[in-house]
Protein backbone atom coordinates (compact mmCIF):
# COMPACT_ATOMS: atom_id res chain seq x y z
CA UNK A 1 0.00 0.00 0.00
CA UNK A 2 1.36 3.44 -1.25
CA UNK A 3 2.29 5.61 1.80
CA UNK A 4 1.54 2.90 4.76
CA UNK A 5 4.58 3.31 7.43
CA UNK A 6 4.19 0.27 9.98
CA UNK A 7 4.85 1.40 13.68
CA UNK A 8 8.66 1.11 14.77
CA UNK A 9 9.52 -1.77 16.89
CA UNK A 10 9.61 -1.65 19.94
CA UNK A 11 12.22 0.59 21.78
CA UNK A 12 14.42 -1.85 23.98
CA UNK A 13 13.40 -0.80 27.83
CA UNK A 14 15.46 -0.92 30.55
CA UNK A 15 13.86 -4.40 33.08
CA UNK A 16 10.85 -4.07 34.99
CA UNK A 17 11.28 -1.38 38.07
CA UNK A 18 7.48 0.79 37.83
CA UNK A 19 5.34 -1.95 39.83
CA UNK A 20 1.89 -0.66 40.86
CA UNK A 21 2.25 2.85 39.07
CA UNK A 22 -0.89 4.10 37.13
CA UNK A 23 0.16 6.22 33.95
CA UNK A 24 -3.36 8.64 32.64
CA UNK A 25 -2.56 9.94 29.15
CA UNK A 26 -4.76 13.28 28.85
CA UNK A 27 -5.25 15.12 26.21
CA UNK A 28 -7.01 18.57 25.88
CA UNK A 29 -6.44 21.57 23.93
CA UNK A 30 -4.02 24.56 25.06
CA UNK A 31 -7.08 26.37 26.58
CA UNK A 32 -8.02 23.91 29.21
CA UNK A 33 -6.00 23.21 32.17
CA UNK A 34 -6.35 19.63 33.60
CA UNK A 35 -6.96 19.82 37.80
CA UNK A 36 -4.06 17.57 38.59
CA UNK A 37 -3.35 19.44 41.97
CA UNK A 38 -2.39 16.47 43.51
CA UNK A 39 -0.98 14.37 40.69
CA UNK A 40 2.55 14.67 39.90
CA UNK A 41 2.81 15.38 35.97
CA UNK A 42 5.48 13.35 34.20
CA UNK A 43 4.87 15.05 30.36
CA UNK A 44 3.32 18.29 29.63
CA UNK A 45 3.39 17.95 26.05
CA UNK A 46 2.51 20.21 23.34
CA UNK A 47 1.98 19.62 19.62
CA UNK A 48 0.47 22.75 17.96
CA UNK A 49 4.06 23.44 16.52
CA UNK A 50 3.79 20.04 14.59
CA UNK A 51 2.32 19.91 11.30
CA UNK A 52 -1.27 18.58 10.39
CA UNK A 53 -2.96 17.74 7.23
CA UNK A 54 -5.56 19.22 4.89
CA UNK A 55 -8.95 20.07 5.98
CA UNK A 56 -10.82 17.28 4.65
CA UNK A 57 -8.90 14.66 6.24
CA UNK A 58 -9.06 16.62 9.65
CA UNK A 59 -12.83 16.90 9.34
CA UNK A 60 -12.94 13.15 8.33
CA UNK A 61 -11.02 11.64 10.95
CA UNK A 62 -9.64 12.32 14.48
CA UNK A 63 -6.73 10.81 16.50
CA UNK A 64 -8.00 7.52 17.40
CA UNK A 65 -8.38 6.88 13.24
CA UNK A 66 -5.39 5.15 11.52
CA UNK A 67 -5.67 6.98 8.67
CA UNK A 68 -4.79 10.34 10.47
CA UNK A 69 -2.01 8.50 12.50
CA UNK A 70 -0.26 7.03 9.61
CA UNK A 71 0.00 10.36 8.05
CA UNK A 72 0.89 12.45 11.44
CA UNK A 73 3.88 9.45 11.65
CA UNK A 74 5.33 9.05 8.53
CA UNK A 75 6.47 12.80 9.20
CA UNK A 76 9.78 13.21 10.40
CA UNK A 77 8.55 15.92 13.35
CA UNK A 78 6.36 13.86 15.14
CA UNK A 79 8.59 10.34 15.16
CA UNK A 80 11.05 13.08 16.68
CA UNK A 81 9.00 14.64 18.96
CA UNK A 82 7.37 10.86 19.99
CA UNK A 83 10.75 9.44 20.69
CA UNK A 84 11.64 12.77 23.18
CA UNK A 85 8.66 12.08 24.83
CA UNK A 86 9.07 8.49 25.61
CA UNK A 87 12.45 9.99 27.04
CA UNK A 88 11.06 11.97 29.46
CA UNK A 89 8.49 9.32 30.53
CA UNK A 90 11.38 7.00 31.53
CA UNK A 91 13.11 9.63 33.27
CA UNK A 92 10.45 10.21 35.04
CA UNK A 93 9.64 6.64 36.17
CA UNK A 94 13.61 6.27 37.19
CA UNK A 95 13.08 9.05 39.62
CA UNK A 96 9.64 7.84 40.46
CA UNK A 97 9.34 6.98 44.45
CA UNK A 98 5.94 5.61 45.74
CA UNK A 99 5.71 6.66 49.15
CA UNK A 100 6.79 10.29 47.64
CA UNK A 101 4.81 10.76 44.41
CA UNK A 102 2.30 8.41 44.77
CA UNK A 103 0.98 5.50 42.99
CA UNK A 104 -0.60 7.74 39.84
CA UNK A 105 1.56 10.02 37.49
CA UNK A 106 0.08 12.10 34.66
CA UNK A 107 1.19 12.47 31.25
CA UNK A 108 -0.53 15.66 29.20
CA UNK A 109 -0.65 16.08 25.75
CA UNK A 110 -2.46 19.36 24.27
CA UNK A 111 -2.83 21.18 20.64
CA UNK A 112 -4.97 23.40 19.92
CA UNK A 113 -8.18 21.68 19.49
CA UNK A 114 -6.93 18.19 21.34
CA UNK A 115 -8.84 15.90 19.11
CA UNK A 116 -6.16 15.65 15.77
CA UNK A 117 -2.61 15.55 16.75
CA UNK A 118 -2.48 15.02 20.57
CA UNK A 119 -4.64 12.36 20.76
CA UNK A 120 -2.54 10.37 17.40
CA UNK A 121 0.54 11.31 19.91
CA UNK A 122 -1.48 10.08 23.13
CA UNK A 123 -2.29 7.00 21.96
CA UNK A 124 0.51 6.33 19.85
CA UNK A 125 2.85 7.26 23.66
CA UNK A 126 0.51 4.98 25.73
CA UNK A 127 0.63 2.10 23.28
CA UNK A 128 4.66 2.36 22.96
CA UNK A 129 4.91 2.30 27.17
CA UNK A 130 2.68 -0.64 27.49
CA UNK A 131 5.04 -3.02 25.75
CA UNK A 132 7.56 -1.70 28.43
CA UNK A 133 9.21 -4.65 30.62
CA UNK A 134 7.32 -4.76 33.69
CA UNK A 135 3.83 -3.98 34.36
CA UNK A 136 1.88 -1.00 34.56
CA UNK A 137 -1.48 0.04 34.86
CA UNK A 138 -3.34 3.06 32.51
CA UNK A 139 -5.70 5.20 33.53
CA UNK A 140 -9.14 5.62 31.89
CA UNK A 141 -10.21 8.26 33.70
CA UNK A 142 -12.00 11.65 31.79
CA UNK A 143 -12.09 14.71 33.39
Amino acid sequence: MAGYYPPPPPRARPPPRRRGVTIDFITCSLNYRPNLRSTPRILDLRCENLPYPSRGMLLRYNGMDRELSEWFFARREYRVTHDRALDEIDDALERWQPDRHGPRLVAVVRCKAGVHRSVAMAERLAREVRRWDGPLDFGAELE
